[in-house]
């Protein structure tokens, strides 16, 4: 394995959870039982089939690190917003945030309106705004 691959490995495994690739497998692909050389432009290249390290990785999961949010100011692992558009008092989009539970208030830009109750905030916002 070189450098710049074991680099590689261990720079994803600081950002990833990672395992060894399978070897491919099927009914025209004969299994090795010891190291094989192969010659490749004036190179012999010994490959262990229990230790390819021509074969890539699986990344089985991303991790994610804990961050400040910069509307609930909750330390989140991952944050999710959700912006869905409603039809109701007039056609507008709705942005909420998952962590907090919040919804971005219309008038101020902040998520500080409680999900459940955004409605009657919404309904005022575009009445008082039409007038």
């Amino acid at each position: 394995m070189s450098m710049e691959h074991k680099k590689f490995i261990e720079t994803l495994s600081q950002l990833a959870e990672i395992a060894p690739a399978k070897p491919p497998v099927g009914p025209s692909i004969r299994k090795a039982t010891q190291p094989e050389s192969v010659w490749r432009q004036g190179q012999e290249l010994v490959i262990d089939h229990k230790k390819n390290s021509t074969l890539g990785v699986k990344v089985k999961r991303i991790k994610h690190k804990p961050q400040v949010c910069e509307d609930c100011h909750l330390v989140v692992v991952n944050r999710v917003v959700n912006k869905k558009i409603y039809q109701y008092p007039q056609r507008h989009w709705r942005e909420s945030c998952e962590n907090c539970r919040k919804t971005r208030n219309p008038e101020t830009g902040v998520f500080d309106v409680d999900t459940e109750k955004s409605q009657p905030v919404f309904i005022t916002f575009f009445l008082n705004r039409d007038k």
